[in-house]
């Protein structure tokens, strides 16, 4: 290296200083000690120095520490100071470590070194100044720091001490009161006798990678801390400087944890009149003055966004301007062109880096780059710190000794780098930060240099542990590593044999385990041709054996399995379900044809839920919109609910006078209502909570004849009710009160149904209902006006959106079984009328997707006897089979055959039903028709269609 710049010169002992050049008149000031000349034309300006007595302390640290001989420099922590030691003085009584935290930077090792030791030498606690006094860090090896310390000042050998250490606190700790006892320290004038500080304690964790050590390392200083087994005072006074960003690993030891918990002092940023003390009374002790406005300029670029405060990790970067500015003061004075020309707080470090760096040759910058780096501990999800280094190591990085020396001295004299003993590290983690070009060189490779790093630890682990192989890398890890190792060749010592030594023993290891390997798979190939080899023989002689066996297996099987078939069709009509067991049997024993049509039998047969009702015959059913409850109202006033496997919910809602009929839930199925009342009363709807029972309302009344329907409007705002004399009521469901005036009535006659669009807009009612001939009329709900004429129809439903409606006429001797769309909105037909030539009695909408929500059934349901019930209560009930009460469910049955299936036509239609759509099933009740028709007779056999309306034909 060559051409290496020296720190800026410190002023000479006498002569003149020129701060610019001048001619010209000029005046004398006499300033302190000083004399000043000022020189003047008009345009250019010169002013002469003469020096009186000369300054040869700088009281300004800059970047490094205060010391012990610095302490009466150290000002502005004198509250800090007052705190810590009164802290300190209670760890006597109470035992265990003093943690001293603070941010990087905030001046803890300052506080530890010329705050605290100082203090304790002048007696700042009883007998302090004969206590011995013992100041160190962890290094990468903190039991032998300790170690090495203790035997310092006992006199004894580390070796004894580390076995002392080993043997347990009874053994060490005796030891250290003898060495007390023997350096003559009275034991009458304090209770603890000794302190030890430990200062960046961080390094326990950025240094070490001895997790044994580490731990041991935090028992003995504990165990130096604690009250003797009686009470008696703690043989040391414990105290650790901290980086605050190191709470997370402190948390993994348990007594670290208690420590941080109980005995903690936090450093903080000072406050303004402490940062002015530290400014100006340094340079008042050895004799400097300080030009008016030097410190508001140094207080206003030191402070921060946050106010009033300043940053705590920003006094090294201020100490380090004062230093500078000390560099190039006038005489005995500080002066703001001094202070401006060193790049002030924010630019100082990194102009005093940049200089001594741009004064290297190339290849010494590339030195002073790898050696940066190599001084520096990359964090992982933490801050980075800086990393003491041996000298020795640190020059053998894969370059010449003298160059490498050179480079290290520069840095030193610039006081960016220090050297303690055989030891080299960076000043302060603050440079980490204020030189651009470090904080570059670490981010360009961060992660390849995290995992040098790793590499670097496990490899020194590796040599440790004897060099086991258990400490090798492979796979990934091994890959990455190489690569890393390749990639940052330039950040390792060439002569990092250990490193590379790891790196080769781990390739090594892989290579082994490759060949290994592939000899096992050899083995394996090997075995695998003669085991074959050997079964293809054995199996030549037992194929014919197998092929027997097998045989008879087959026959036997199948047999058992034309047997289980035979059974369950002997006793499907009995009991389906053990039917379908036994036809699952059969097709698991042997799949047979026989078991086959079986099992499709059994698929197509349904499973019937029945509910029974206990006291009467049921009027009405409803099944809430979830599909889990089904609501049945009887004739004797009585609603209850059933879950869907049949089994009773709560207690039976009773209070109506006569037959339940109809009833309907809410969307959310929260509520029920339900018609009270018979054919001699006005019709009443009963609101109530369908979970418990209570009524949410007073009866709703108005109507003066029976109620023939109860719909919820979709999004439940609404109730809609019909009576038959053709009026209808609207409902707000939240006050329970009437929307407007009554609709109707609407046409003459008394036989009315009505339906609400889904959306709610519309209600389609529908007179003559007892006749041949049918109609139905739309009303607009919110103009109360008909869309249209009544189109005459039977049964009439209303599409998912509203928008639309289908229409059938159950007329089969004159136009029934049509079916026909229309627009409701235009009031015109969609397409042409498509027969269909069955009876229809129930028109279902399907989804906007021409899918049914529901399967269609292969066949009619069952003939058995059910109670009828009318949609219109009867004057009084009959009984038309001989099990009243009942209702029962049809699951659709899994079979999706194509083509149509013709019903059997007989005298009965399907009356009051309810789809579970969420369920995929239907319940039904027969009902009769009105006592005016004919009576009911014949068979009970239904079925139900889908058609697709887009194209009025059979879905397939």
């Amino acid at each position: 290296m060559s051409g290496l710049p020296e720190q800026p010169p410190e002023p000479e002992p006498a002569g003149s200083h020129f701060h610019a050049e001048a001619s010209g008149a000029g005046r004398v000031y006499q300033a302190g000690r000083d004399q000043h000349f000022y020189y003047q034309d008009g345009v250019r300006r010169r002013r002469r120095t003469q020096v009186g007595e000369v300054v040869d302390h700088c009281p300004y640290p800059g970047l490094a520490a205060f010391g012990t001989e610095q302490a009466r420099w150290f000002f502005g922590r004198d509250r800090l100071l007052a705190e810590l030691t009164v802290r300190l003085d209670d760890r006597v009584w109470r035992g265990g470590p003093l943690m001293v935290v603070a941010p990087s930077g905030a001046g803890k090792s300052s506080l530890l070194r010329a705050g605290l030791l100082p203090a304790l030498e002048d007696g700042a606690l009883p007998g302090s100044r004969h206590w011995p006094r013992l100041l160190f860090t962890p290094t990468a090896q903190p039991m032998a720091a300790l170690t090495e310390n203790l035997a310092a000042w006992t006199g004894i050998g580390p070796e004894q001490i580390s076995g002392a250490i080993a043997a347990g606190a009874q053994q060490y700790t005796p030891m250290l009161h003898q060495a007390l006892r023997d350096r003559g320290v009275d034991e009458a004038i304090g209770r603890a006798h000794m302190v030890v500080i430990v200062d960046q304690f961080e390094e326990l964790f950025t240094q070490c990678t001895n997790e044994p050590d580490r731990r041991a390392f935090v028992d003995v200083i504990s165990h130096l801390a604690d009250l003797g087994p009686n009470g008696e005072p703690p043989v040391a006074l414990v105290v650790c400087g901290l980086r605050s960003d190191f709470y997370t690993p402190c948390a993994d030891h348990p007594r670290l944890r208690v420590a941080l918990q109980d005995g903690q002092v936090f450093v903080g940023p000072m406050p303004q009149d402490e940062l002015r003390e530290a400014i100006v009374y340094p340079a008042q002790d050895v004799g400097l003055d300080i030009e008016p406005g030097l410190v508001e300029v140094l207080l206003s670029d030191l402070r921060t966004a946050k106010g009033d405060g300043y940053e705590a990790g920003r006094l090294p970067l201020l100490a380090h301007a004062l230093r500078t500015t000390w560099q190039q003061r006038n005489g005995h004075t500080l002066t703001v062109d001094g202070y401006r020309v060193t790049g002030g707080i924010q630019q100082a470090v990194a102009a005093t880096a940049e200089r001594i760096f741009a004064s290297l040759d190339p290849a010494d910058q590339q030195i002073a780059r790898t050696l940066f780096l190599r001084l520096v501990t990359i964090g992982d999800a933490i801050e980075d710190t800086r990393r003491r280094v041996a000298r020795a190591d640190l020059l053998s990085a894969g370059f010449d000794t003298g160059p490498a020396a050179a480079v290290v001295d520069a840095f030193t004299r610039g006081r960016l780098l220090t050297q303690h003993q055989d030891t080299v590290e960076i000043i302060h983690e603050a440079l980490l930060s204020a030189w651009p070009r470090l904080r570059a060189w670490i981010d360009d490779d961060r992660a390849g240099l995290l995992v040098l790093q790793r590499l670097q630890a496990d490899a020194a682990e590796w040599d440790k542990g004897g060099r086991d192989a258990a400490y090798l890398y492979t796979g990934t890890r091994l890959e990455t590593a190489r690569e890393a190792y390749a990639a940052t060749s330039w950040a390792h010592p060439a002569a990092d044999a250990t490193t590379r030594a790891f790196l080769a023993a781990s390739q090594e290891g892989v290579d082994q385990a490759r060949r290994a390997a592939v000899r096992r798979r050899r083995l394996a190939w090997t075995a695998l041709v003669l085991v074959t080899v050997l079964a293809l023989v054995a199996s030549g002689f037992g194929v014919f054996a197998m092929r027997t066996a097998d045989r008879a297996e087959t026959q036997r099987r199948e047999a058992i399995s034309r047997l289980l078939t035979a059974r369950g069709e002997m006793m499907r009509t009995a009991d389906p379900i053990v039917a379908g067991l036994l036809a699952a049997a059969a097709w698991q024993y042997a799949p047979t044809e026989e078991a086959r049509s079986g099992m499709l039998a059994a698929l197509a047969t349904p499973l019937d839920v029945v509910l029974n009702s206990p006291s009467a015959r049921v009027s009405a059913v409803a099944v809430s919109p979830d599909g889990r409850t089904v609501a049945t109202g009887d004739w004797n006033g009585t609603v209850r609910l059933w879950d869907i496997t049949g089994r009773s919910r709560g207690v039976p809602l009773t209070g109506h006078n006569s037959g339940v009929f109809p009833i309907a839930f809410s969307p959310t199925g929260a509520v029920i209502a339900s018609r009270d009342g018979d054919d001699d009363h006005d019709g009443v709807v009963l609101i109530r909570d369908a979970a418990t029972g209570r009524p949410l309302t007073a009866p709703l009344t108005g109507h003066k004849g029976e109620l023939s329907a109860i719909v919820f409007s979709s999004d439940g705002t609404t109730l809609t009710t019909a009576d038959g004399n053709q009026i209808v009521q609207r409902w707000d469901t939240k006050t329970w009160r009437r929307l407007g005036p009554a609709i109707g009535p609407l046409r003459k006659g008394r036989d009315t149904w009505t339906q609400l669009s889904p959306d709610g807009s519309a209600l389609a009612v529908q007179n003559g209902r007892s006749s041949n001939m049918s109609a139905w009329q739309i009303w607009d709900l919110a103009t109360r006006r008909p869309y249209g004429p009544p189109i005459p129809a039977g049964e009439m439903a209303f599409s998912p959106d509203g928008r639309t409606i289908t229409t059938s006429n159950d007329n089969l001797g004159q136009d029934g079984g049509l079916i026909q769309q229309w627009d409701i909105t235009a009031y015109r037909k969609i397409g042409k009328p498509r027969r269909v030539g069955t009876y229809l009695d129930r028109l279902q909408p399907g989804r906007p997707d021409r899918r049914d929500r529901r399967r269609r059934r292969r066949r009619p349901l069952p003939r058995r006897p059910y109670p009828a019930a009318d949609r219109r209560p009867p004057a009084r009930p009959q009984h038309l089979h001989r099990r009243p009460g009942l209702l029962r469910r049809w699951s659709p049955p899994g079979d999706h055959r194509r083509g149509t299936q013709r019903p059997h036509l007989g005298h009965h239609r399907v009356g009051s039903d309810a789809w579970s759509r969420a369920r995929r099933c239907r319940w039904v009740h027969r009902r009769r028709r009105h006592q005016r028709r004919r009576p009911c007779h014949g068979r009970a056999d239904v079925a139900a269609f889908g058609w697709q309306l887009g194209e009025l034909r059979p879905p397939p």
